[in-house]
């Protein structure tokens, strides 16, 4: 993707069935060498980010800890139904921070 304010990630999990927020959390499929920042207009597959949750806890089968997972909290609990495991989706409206290789 060559835009300069979203990333794409793929969804790993949907929390949108308990009393508080819903939570998406995904596999960032880019930004090697770069992080970002989300913005009060940030979105994910359209929907309004409350916060970004760093790292969610979850385990690789071999029970070491997955690290490359993002945690998305939604402003609004259901849209949490508009996303499913497996699904491809834009995070948009973020701040892209690139990291200058160390030269010494």
């Amino acid at each position: 993707m060559d835009r300069p304010d979203a990333i794409e990630v793929h969804v790993e999990f949907v929390f949108g069935d308990t009393q508080s927020s819903g939570h998406v959390i995904t596999r960032c499929l880019e930004l090697p060498g770069s992080a970002f920042q989300l913005t009060p207009e940030s979105i994910i597959g359209g929907c309004p980010i409350q916060s970004l949750e760093l790292p969610p806890r979850a385990l690789h089968p071999g029970d070491s800890p997955r690290l490359d997972l993002l945690g998305f909290r939604l402003r609004i609990r259901s849209d949490c139904a508009r996303f499913h495991r497996g699904q491809r989706v834009v995070v948009e409206r973020i701040r892209i921070i690139h990291y200058e290789a160390s030269t010494a």
